[in-house]
C-alpha cells in the first residue's frame, strides 16, 4: 500500500507536458496573390514574345533566301542579256564585214590582168589603189584575214566549200584543193576564237576508180 502511495506521489509531481500544435501555413495576402498572377501573366508574355520573335526570325530568314535567289536570278538574267548582246552585235558586224568583202573581189579582179592595170591613166589607178587601201584598213581593224588560199591543202570543210570536182589517179592527191575559185576570210575575236565569214570556194581532187 505504502509503495502505491509512493509512486502516485511521483507522478503527481510531474510536470505536465504541453500540448504540441503543428506550425499552419500563413495564409496569402491580396499582395502575394497579385503579385503570383502578376509572375504568370510576366511569364505568358514572355513565351509570347520568344515566340514572336522565333517567327519574326524565320520570316526575315524566308526573306533574305527570296531576296537572294531574286538576286541571283537578277544577275543571270542580266549576264544571259549581256551575252545575247554581245553575240547579235557580234553577228551583226559579221554581216556588216562580209557585205565589204564583194569589193574586195572586184579590186583583185581589176588587177589580175597586169597589161590593162598599168595601162590607165596613173591618177585613176592611184585613186583606186587608194580606196583599195582605204577598205584594207577597215578589214584590218576588225582583224579580218584571208585563209587557205595553198593549192594543195587537204580539203577542210571548216574554211573550204567545194565548188567542183578534179578526177584523178594520184592516190596522194586524193582530197586536196586543187584550184581556188574565191578567196575566204575570217574575223579573229579577242578571245582568240575564229569567225569565218566566208568559206574559201575551191576544186576538190577526187580519184578516178574506173
Amino acid at each position: 500500500m505504502k509503495n502505491k502511495d509512493r509512486q502516485n506521489n511521483i507522478h503527481s509531481n510531474q510536470t505536465p507536458e504541453p500540448d504540441i500544435e503543428l506550425e499552419k501555413d500563413t495564409p496569402e495576402t491580396e499582395d502575394d496573390v497579385e503579385l503570383i498572377e502578376t509572375e504568370v501573366q510576366a511569364q505568358d508574355e514572355i513565351k509570347k514574345i520568344k515566340q514572336k520573335l522565333k517567327d519574326c526570325n524565320q520570316e526575315k530568314q524566308l526573306i533574305q533566301d527570296n531576296l537572294q535567289r531574286a538576286k541571283a536570278e537578277f544577275l543571270n538574267a542580266k549576264k544571259r542579256l549581256e551575252a545575247e548582246k554581245e553575240l547579235s552585235n557580234e553577228r551583226i558586224l559579221n554581216q556588216c564585214l562580209t557585205s565589204l568583202l564583194s569589193m574586195c573581189d572586184s579590186f583583185e579582179m581589176a588587177k589580175n590582168d597586169d597589161g590593162v592595170w598599168n595601162s590607165v591613166d596613173d591618177n585613176w589607178r592611184k585613186g583606186i589603189e587608194g580606196i583599195e587601201m582605204q577598205l584594207k584598213s577597215i578589214l584590218d581593224t576588225y582583224s579580218v584575214e584571208k585563209v587557205g588560199l595553198n593549192i594543195g591543202d587537204l580539203f577542210d570543210p571548216s574554211k573550204h566549200e567545194a565548188v567542183g570536182i578534179e578526177k584523178t589517179e594520184d592516190l596522194d592527191k586524193k582530197n586536196t584543193v586543187s584550184k581556188i575559185i574565191q578567196a575566204g576570210y575570217i574575223r579573229k575575236r579577242h578571245d582568240g576564237s575564229n569567225d569565218l565569214l566566208r568559206p574559201v570556194r575551191v576544186i576538190v581532187v577526187d580519184v578516178d576508180t574506173e
